[in-house]
């Protein structure tokens, strides 16, 4: 039994698996509201499936990037709960996460690449590019969106943009031959299920104790500066 955790992107999630079967999920899409919400859905999956902590054999979350508030929400609740109930954790990249997301939802053929973008404000995303096969033909990065972003890739094969990322992506490029845009995904916990699980059969575990999500950058703010009177 594996517990999912997802506060990277904008819709907070938590879900339960058997065996990389999702049997349990809870989501909000609610704004700025993962923190008040992630150990409820916690809670209540625990309760749906009639199990308690040490019934769980792991904990899996996204790892980031994404968002710096939202990683650190997860990480708290997964390492809080790997150390009360002396569980595993199993940390896997978001964007990776994204793309098999996008292939468990939709049926696509041929050759083609996936690219899941996060929004890391201005004119900046978090992406990367997969193959079919989620191997990464591009690692993640963050990367400042220009129209000629991608060019390259575009005139060899499709590649399809997903993510929060790819709504601003989609507004800067426009049509263009090889681009598609699923700018109704997003990333669920429930899909977390997949890779989750062979990560488990592997031991692929990280450590709970030094465990830090992956922000690729370092975080940014608005600073207020006030003057002396």
């Amino acid at each position: 039994m594996l517990l999912h955790l997802e506060t990277a992107t904008a819709v907070c999630s938590a879900a339960l698996s058997h065996n990389g079967a999702v049997i349990a999920t809870r989501e909000s899409a609610e704004p700025r509201a993962h923190a008040a919400m992630l150990t409820v859905f916690i809670d209540e999956l625990l309760t749906e499936a009639g199990i308690t902590a040490y019934d769980v054999d792991a904990v899996s979350l996204s790892a980031g990037p994404g968002s710096y508030t939202g990683l650190r929400i997860a990480s708290s609740a997964a390492k809080g709960f790997c150390y009360a109930a002396s569980k595993p954790l199993i940390a896997l990249n978001t964007l990776q996460l994204m793309a098999s997301g996008f292939l468990q939802d939709n049926s696509v053929d041929g050759d083609f690449l996936i690219c899941p973008m996060i929004d890391a404000r201005r004119d900046e995303v978090f992406s990367a590019m997969y193959n079919s096969k989620l191997e990464a033909v591009q690692p993640p990065a963050p990367e400042l969106l220009t129209v000629d972003s991608y060019a390259e890739r575009l005139t060899q094969q499709p590649v399809y943009f997903i993510g929060d990322g790819a709504v601003k992506f989609n507004a800067l490029l426009g049509n263009k031959p090889n681009a598609n845009f699923n700018l109704g995904f997003y990333l669920k916990a429930q899909h977390q299920a997949v890779l989750a699980t062979q990560k488990f059969a592997n031991k692929d575990f990280v450590d709970v104790a030094y465990f830090e999500p992956d922000y690729l950058k370092e975080f940014y703010t608005t600073a207020v500066v006030k003057k002396a009177v």
